[in-house]
């Protein structure tokens, strides 16, 4: 028998018709599916014969140079197959079909492409070995995929395949997966006494995360019945695949997620439309926004964007970008380090050639360090070269309602200039509120108290009626 032929075989394969080829004859029987992932995942998942066991993936193909380099390490030793028989469940993957192939691209696709399935690169496909492990303990489970090894080379050692280092690395391997399986057994209300009803006074507190890997998964078809929308916080890819799937989309109402990893995580809202119910978008780990335009027309009905900056806010790249955001969004939120001149030109942000925006009706800033380096740096000497930009900003939101900026209280007094704000307010009529806070639980003291009152005073004896106080 040819070891081409191993794929055919559905449940147990005889080592000794394996080992034909190169004389090595072994006694060991290795477990083993050839058939479909599904047949294997079912064995090694919901065995009720056994208790769970980890499920091993090992693709391979005859013409690749490493073939009988690995085959040797994976069939050869006794001990290995004995081992494996005990602890594993095998599924032998031929990807010289195309029914395996499309297989592999369906089940695992970050790490198999479209064009592994229909080209020619899985011809020159090494032996590859992925441990699977279950997102939840029940049957419809989606499932985690790590490459353990590619070819000769092991993945998370870096280091070279030998019969010692591959036993290595499925003990590591199995430990890590008998741990997730007790993550997966795990009963949060269970365990601290609580009764079922607590769940719902407890996971509106939670992200879309820590729910699912909180409770144990039989709650996870509450959050549908009971339509609980929950915050989707920093998603890994496996992640984010596994919950798409799992989960009506329009649960997720809210999102946060770097700027960087946007475009990995954008098809597959896209193709679930989940996109469209998100409500409230937070990109966090921003630089420039220029990266990230073609992206926020897909969240179409987002009413809130939170926008955290890695460092500082260039209030002038953000106007270029502005004409960009979703006519839906209301309520605009930046978070940064400090706030970066926006007067090294001569025109200003509001001048002719800007981006106005007629949506935004809430603005909120938060400027962790307004630092002394940035202020005397302004390219045309402004003395409140950041209280100017920001007043130049709301300019350019033509219906705009309220301000809210926090700040350190060190740099609360730098806000409070009358001539700054009237310049803002009169171009703005819409604005009615400007609040100011300081960042810290602290007291404000009188005087910068009485110079926000003593503002909002000589703006009504000009007739505008704004309330503009610390909070």
């Amino acid at each position: 028998m040819q070891i081409d032929d191993l794929s055919s075989y559905n449940s147990e394969t005889v080592c000794e018709t394996m080992s034909s080829e190169t004389d090595v004859v072994s006694r060991q029987y290795l477990r083993s599916f050839g058939r479909t992932f599904q047949q294997a995942r079912e064995c090694a998942f919901n065995s009720t014969e056994t208790k769970c066991r980890p499920l091993l993936i090992y693709v391979h193909q005859p013409r690749s140079f490493s073939y009988f380099d690995v085959y040797q390490y994976m069939f050869h030793s006794e001990y290995l197959l004995e081992f494996l028989n005990e602890n594993y469940t095998l599924w032998l993957c031929d990807i010289t079909q195309y029914s395996n192939r499309t297989m592999l691209y369906q089940i695992c696709p970050t790490l198999f492409d479209i064009d592994f399935v229909v080209n020619d690169p899985w011809e020159l496909c090494p032996p590859i070995l992925i441990g699977v492990l279950r997102q939840s303990d029940d049957e419809l489970s989606d499932c985690e995929f790590e490459l353990l090894f590619d070819g000769m080379h092991l993945i998370h050692t870096m280091g070279d395949l030998t019969l010692e280092t591959l036993f290595d690395e499925l003990l590591k391997f199995k430990d890590q997966f008998d741990d997730n399986e007790k993550n997966l057994a795990f009963d949060f209300l269970r365990v601290a006494r609580l009764c079922d009803d607590m769940f719902y006074e407890i996971v509106p507190y939670m992200t879309l995360n820590d729910a699912l890997t909180t409770f144990s998964s039989k709650y996870a078809g509450i959050l549908e019945e009971r339509k609980i929308k929950l915050l989707l916080d920093n998603p890994s890819d496996e992640f984010m695949a596994t919950i798409i799937n799992r989960i009506p989309p329009e649960l997720i109402i809210a999102l946060r997620i770097k700027v960087d990893d946007l475009s990995s995580k954008l098809q597959l809202l896209k193709d679930k439309t989940a996109s469209a119910y998100v409500e409230r978008l937070i990109l966090t780990n921003i630089e420039r926004l220029d990266q990230m335009n073609d992206y926020l027309a897909y969240f179409v009905n987002v009413t809130c964007l939170s926008l955290c900056y890695a460092k500082y806010v260039d209030f002038r790249n953000l106007c270029n970008c502005i004409r960009y955001f979703p006519s839906s969004v209301k309520r605009l939120k930046i978070a940064c380090t400090n706030v970066l001149c926006s007067h090294n030109r001569m025109d200003y942000l509001f001048s002719k050639g800007c981006h106005f925006n007629s949506s935004i009706e809430h603005l909120l800033i938060s400027i962790e360090l307004i630092s002394t380096s940035i202020v005397n740096s302004c390219h045309q000497f402004h003395p409140i070269c950041e209280l100017k930009t920001i007043g130049d900003f709301i300019r350019v939101l033509t219906n705009i309602q309220d301000v809210r900026i926090i700040v350190h209280q060190g740099n609360l007094v730098r806000l409070l200039d009358l001539v700054e704000w009237k310049g803002a307010l009169q171009l703005r009529p819409t604005l009615k509120k400007i609040v100011l806070k300081p960042s810290t639980n602290v007291i404000v003291d009188q005087q910068a108290r009485q110079k926000a009152l003593d503002i909002q005073q000589q703006m009504e004896a000009v007739g505008r009626t704004i309330e503009f106080k610390i909070a």
